[in-house]
């Protein structure tokens, strides 16, 4: 299966099941993005035929929800990390 057959076999299920598991429509489709890239790039790593729409499809789902993971965790740092000041502080600090 070459790369091209490959993303438009996947990317809309893949989109889809992101964004069910919580991520905003934009960060779906940049996560499934990822997804494609460190599958594409990891491809040996697949246990099976990589010819097997099952396979690949198992897999890659896999791949996204390691994806997916990262991205809620990066979220849930920045979360943490930024602060709300109310008006008043900020004038004091000017």
């Amino acid at each position: 299966m070459d790369l091209t057959a490959f993303i438009n076999a996947y990317r809309g299920p893949l989109i889809g099941l992101i964004a069910s598991w919580g991520a905003p429509w934009n960060d779906a489709v940049e996560i499934a993005q990822d997804s494609f890239s460190e599958a594409w790039l990891n491809r040996e790593a697949c246990r099976g035929d990589w010819n097997e729409p099952e396979v690949v499809g198992r897999w890659l789902r896999g791949v996204a929800l390691n994806q997916y993971r990262n991205w809620a965790r990066s979220r849930r740092r920045r979360r943490t990390r930024t602060v709300t000041l109310a008006p008043n502080i900020l004038e004091q600090a000017a």
